[in-house]
């Protein structure tokens, strides 16, 4: 999910607008309810979840900016491509509805509004996309707030199209809100820099 949100530009710009749409919608029409609304991390050549990280819905791979990151995809292929699959096809709009709301419902523990990763979870559902040490005791990572807020923006810009105008307002907002959180509380003038992240059972964490 992670490399085909990050490559699908330079897909697009190479011809491959066709395959990029394959491989969002088959991550699209993963999600589901059982895996608290992740999708595949991972589709293999015989269209399964590749079986190197997924054995069944409660353990598999999962890294949670995964969802955010696909839907901002979508976003950035609709406006090179104007491919109106992104807006009509049910379900990458399901996609879309889901992440920005089930999806985040069901990774929100303490209900701050942001998915979070627990120790007990192992390597399902890791709070950002660092998946080295730094991932054991994160809660959730700065690029899992940067997507969050890119994801609500972009399907925004989908409502919109759609007319539902109301419902994209107020995701305007939310985004408008993590940027303003992130600004007024991960930023370190002693450090010169922003925290990497949220670990457990403390407000952020700096990295040498």
């Amino acid at each position: 999910m992670r490399d085909v949100s990050h490559q699908a530009t330079g897909a697009h710009a190479l011809g491959l607008a066709a395959f990029n749409r394959n491989m969002l919608g088959k991550f699209a029409r993963g999600i589901g309810p059982s895996r608290d609304f992740c999708s595949y991390w991972e589709i293999d050549k015989w269209d399964r979840p590749a079986p190197v990280d997924y054995k069944n819905d409660q353990d598999f791979w999962y890294n949670l900016t995964a969802n955010f990151d696909v839907l901002d995809a979508c976003w950035r292929q609709y406006q090179w491509s104007g491919d109106k699959t992104y807006v009509e096809d049910p379900a990458f709009l399901e996609f879309y509805r889901r992440s920005v709301k089930e999806y985040i419902e069901a990774w929100d523990k303490d209900r701050d509004g942001i998915p979070e990763h627990r120790p007990e979870y192992g390597y399902r559902g890791l709070g950002g996309y660092d998946e080295g040490p730094f991932s054991d005791n994160a809660l959730y990572a700065s690029d899992l707030i940067a997507a969050m807020a890119r994801a609500f923006e972009s399907y925004s810009g989908f409502l919109e199209i759609r007319g539902e105008n109301a419902t994209a307002v107020a995701l305007r907002e939310r985004a408008a809100g993590l940027r303003t959180m992130y600004d007024g509380s991960w930023w370190s003038d002693e450090k010169g820099k922003y925290a990497d992240g949220r670990v457990q059972g403390a407000r952020s964490s700096f990295r040498t």
